[in-house]
């Protein structure tokens, strides 16, 4: 799977960043203008595609797509939407929407062919209208995610409502409308406001819900069965942002809402130690650690292509870095004015993704003629060996993190095959 799709970002009020030289770069382009909900697209190359607040679809070149209008997302939506590739088709995305709490909207999802509009891409539409299909009626919880299905080339995507999580499979037919079931009597959610979000591995899920409470479930990424429920603490805050680290091995919340007054409340940073040999409600309570905190709103965490995870800032001109989401504690290291957006303005959200598209990424550094190019690669499991092609013809490599220097300038594609101990590979 190539992980390039996630290349760019744009949320916020005119805010982007792009990763494809391999390290965030601030990205003034867009012309979104959204308090929460926002999702991005890009190719397997990284070339940008489109992307979109929920209601209005944008192309490439930051115009809106002739019928890229009305969508029944909502940019004050936690999750307003989140783009599926159909599996096997460079052509078809599908954009499920999710309305905002107490909307009538629910969960539906559109089909955009990048054929259309002179290979900009529209969305495709039934009576001049953009075609709907509607997966959940009335109001839902403001929340999508989705992941790779494990062996198979296709897609769970997973939404909630009330006490009940609908999960969908997409897949080389397109996008089958009838959920997974035995994903119900879980927690009844009276707060519909706070992310999802599944472990780049596929077995781990988190669910938000601001003043009702943050549970943590098992995913099976074979059968799309959720279970095991059990309840983190945050100190009685609102818990709003979710998002795993590469390995999937520690979760990180972020917490904040209001003073009564309107003023910004008091948000933290929370880290959660998923590698506790007895992952029950106790054990990953006590592992929590405190990592920031500060007075602001609430805001939204989003793992990068660098392995890195960035946390919004309501309306600040700044991004927050979680350096190494996988070490323990502080070893974290987070830095808070780590991300500068230019004259550009974060809000409360930030762009999900298909969770898979962070799992084994290869990492790269030092990018110029001349210079020690310097490679990782992350993965979910221990790596057994290793061996490297820099795509240059050179020798190859058998080291974890080698460093090569490359003697011409020019695009270079970089081959590594990693067996891991474990069967799952």
């Amino acid at each position: 799977m190539a992980q390039k799709e996630a290349s760019h970002w744009y949320f916020g009020i005119g805010a982007g960043l792009d990763f494809s030289s391999g390290k965030p770069v601030s990205d003034s382009k867009g012309v979104l203008n959204t308090e929460e909900g926002c999702a991005t697209i890009s190719n397997s190359k990284g070339e940008l595609l489109f992307y979109t607040d929920g209601s209005t679809v944008w192309n490439r070149n930051h115009s809106i797509m002739p019928t890229g209008r009305n969508l029944m997302g909502n940019s004050s939506s936690t999750q307003s939407a989140i783009i599926v590739p159909k599996p096997n088709d460079t052509n078809i995305f599908y954009v499920f929407t999710v309305d905002w709490s107490g909307g009538e909207n629910g969960l539906n999802y559109y089909t955009i062919d990048m054929q259309l509009d002179g290979g900009r891409g529209d969305v495709i539409t039934a009576n001049g209208t953009p075609d709907r299909t509607s997966l959940l009626s009335g109001s839902s919880s403001e929340k999508i995610t989705a992941v790779k299905v494990f062996n198979e080339n296709a897609y769970w995507v997973i939404s909630h409502k009330e006490d009940r999580f609908y999960v969908y499979k997409v897949d080389t037919d397109g996008v089958n409308a009838v959920p997974v079931f035995g994903n119900d009597n879980f927690h009844f959610s009276t707060d519909d406001r706070g992310y999802l979000k599944i472990s780049p591995d596929g077995i781990k899920l988190v669910s938000a819900h601001m003043t009702s409470g943050i549970y943590i479930y098992d995913f099976d990424d074979v059968n799309g069965i959720i279970s095991n429920e059990r309840r983190l603490s945050v100190e009685n805050k609102f818990a709003y942002g979710t998002e795993f680290s590469p390995l999937s091995k520690k979760l990180y919340v972020t917490t904040g809402d209001h003073n009564r007054d309107g003023s910004p409340a008091e948000e933290n940073l929370y880290q959660f130690n998923l590698d506790v040999s007895d992952p029950t409600s106790v054990n990953l309570n006590q592992s929590r650690v405190k990592l920031h905190t500060y007075l602001n709103k609430r805001s939204a965490l989003q793992i990068g292509l660098d392995g890195k995870i960035y946390r919004a800032r309501n309306n600040e001109s700044f991004l927050g870095l979680i350096n190494n989401p996988d070490a323990n504690g502080l070893a974290a290291n987070y830095v808070h004015d780590a991300i500068k957006l230019g004259n550009r303005i974060s809000t409360q959200g930030l762009p999900p993704f298909i969770q898979s598209f962070f799992i084994g990424n290869i990492l790269v550094e030092n990018l110029c003629k001349g210079d020690e190019t310097s490679f990782e690669v992350n993965s979910i499991e221990e790596i057994n060996s290793i061996l490297w092609d820099f795509g240059d013809d050179s020798a190859t490599s058998n080291i974890l993190n080698p460093k090569h220097t490359y003697a011409f300038a020019g695009e270079y594609s970089i081959t590594v095959k990693v067996e891991t101990i474990s069967e799952k590979k």
